[in-house]
């Protein structure tokens, strides 16, 4: 299962996988937020970015949304 967190106070949004057979999860990254995306600072304006994780369908990437380069982009991680 693929999952996401919401910005700590650092700014970083945390994407985790978590196993449900063996009850681990495992923390595969850590992206900035900047704050210009927090859409309290904007007044309320939707601007932020989660990162709604996503599984390819032969299981061996994760896709999510970011903006930790500046603008908001897809990435993608293998992980297999």
């Amino acid at each position: 299962m693929l999952f996401d967190s919401y910005p700590d106070r650092s700014r970083m949004r945390h994407l985790y996988v978590y196993d449900l057979k063996n009850d681990d999860i495992e923390e595969i990254g850590e992206f900035l937020e900047p704050l210009k995306y927090d859409n309290e600072a904007i007044y309320n304006n939707e601007t932020r970015c989660d990162l709604h994780p996503r599984w390819s369908t032969d299981g061996k990437k994760i896709y999510f949304n970011s903006v930790h380069e500046g603008k908001r982009h897809l990435y993608c991680i293998e992980y297999i």
